[in-house]
């Protein structure tokens, strides 16, 4: 069995909060535009186009620059590729080590104020800026109070934000409401916040059909993904996402959006919470937890990976949890687990 490391995500004792009891019969509201994405893409990136040694390998992360060109987190490789608006190689930033500008595990990117790009090393548990110009700027250890993560759980959701100091009580409010159609927790919500201000909703099992919010008005839409395209990040205009082929090879897609205004969404209003539950009458999550890991770790001597779906475990889970598996492979998996009684939200990453 390889090596791994254990993290324990934090428990959100804060956001146990009692769900609205009430649910519409449909899980989509009626009215809604739609955004329209183009099935097919503007920039379609394959490793055939890019300099032997710097292939695509395990992309979680590409961010398209003002000018056009694209910024792709290579993490297979360690390093970042910058490629034009039209595909072409151009250079690379970073390397494989543990030194300032250096990596050494999955990246993320992230924007800041001033065009600043932000990376997320899980390697070495550190943030490197980088100027507009893609020069090192400084590194920040990942247990720096300066930076609130930019990846957060709510109410049985798991959040993602396009910068690293984006402002969320929009994004709350949004998923109390969307809760609200689901309030027994028997779906695990993923949402994007993007630069532009606007919330990106979706249930675990379905890459494909999002439900976007924005505005203080939450006006609403509907996106539709191509097939095969998993979301990276998303702009004024376009949309960058990645695709794996059945060799598990990696594109990178850029797609148009064209965002019409929207409908305002017929979402019944947040109900007002419940005072919080006293952390004596939680459950033990982080017991539950710790059972997953184990149970994780069996099934991977069975079957040399790790689950990705949570029915094909055997873990006990007490006090209704739920349990939500995020991915799974040779060396890697993440997991939600939820009280849907409470809003209680745990998580999990080893690898």
């Amino acid at each position: 069995m390889p090596r791994i490391t254990r993290e324990y995500g934090s428990c959100l004792l804060a956001l146990a909060l009692m769900l609205p009891a009430c649910q519409p019969a449909d899980d989509t509201p009626a009215a809604a535009a739609s955004w329209q994405v183009d099935p097919q893409p503007t920039l379609m990136l394959t490793s055939d186009r890019l300099p032997e040694g710097h292939e695509l390998n395990g992309i979680y992360a590409a961010h398209q620059l003002p000018a056009g060109s694209l910024l792709i987190a290579n993490s297979g490789a360690h390093e970042l590729l910058l490629v034009d608006s039209l595909g072409r190689f151009s250079r690379t930033i970073g390397r494989k080590g543990q030194g300032p500008g250096e990596y050494s595990g999955d990246l993320h990117l992230f924007q800041d104020v001033g065009d600043t790009i932000v990376v997320y090393d899980g390697g070495s548990k550190r943030w490197t800026f980088l100027t507009p110009e893609l020069e090192l700027a400084r590194t920040v250890s990942d247990y720096n109070a300066e930076i609130p993560s930019p990846s957060w759980l709510y109410r049985g959701s798991l959040v993602s934000d396009a910068t690293i100091r984006q402002e969320r009580d929009h994004a709350r409010d949004i998923l109390t409401r969307a809760r609200s159609r689901d309030p027994s927790f028997e779906h695990l919500l993923l949402a994007k916040q993007d630069a532009q201000g606007a919330t990106w909703v979706r249930r675990l099992e379905n890459a494909r059909e999002w439900e976007v919010y924005q505005g203080a008005d939450s006006t609403f839409a509907q996106v539709t993904l191509p097939p095969g395209l998993e979301l990276l990040s998303i702009g004024t205009d376009a949309l960058v996402g990645v695709a794996h082929d059945s060799l598990g090879e990696e594109t990178i897609q850029v797609h148009r959006l064209a965002r019409p205004p929207g409908n305002r969404a017929p979402l019944a209003p947040a109900a007002l919470p419940d005072p919080p539950m006293a952390q004596s009458d939680m459950p033990p999550l982080g017991r539950e937890l710790r059972n997953l890991v184990v149970t994780q770790e069996g099934y991977y001597s069975d079957h040399a990976s790790y689950a990705t779906v949570a029915d094909s475990l055997r873990a006990r889970l007490e006090g209704g949890a739920r349990l939500f598996l995020l991915y799974g492979d040779k060396n890697h998996w993440g997991g939600v687990a939820v009280i849907p009684a409470s809003g209680v939200t745990c998580g999990i990453t080893v690898g």
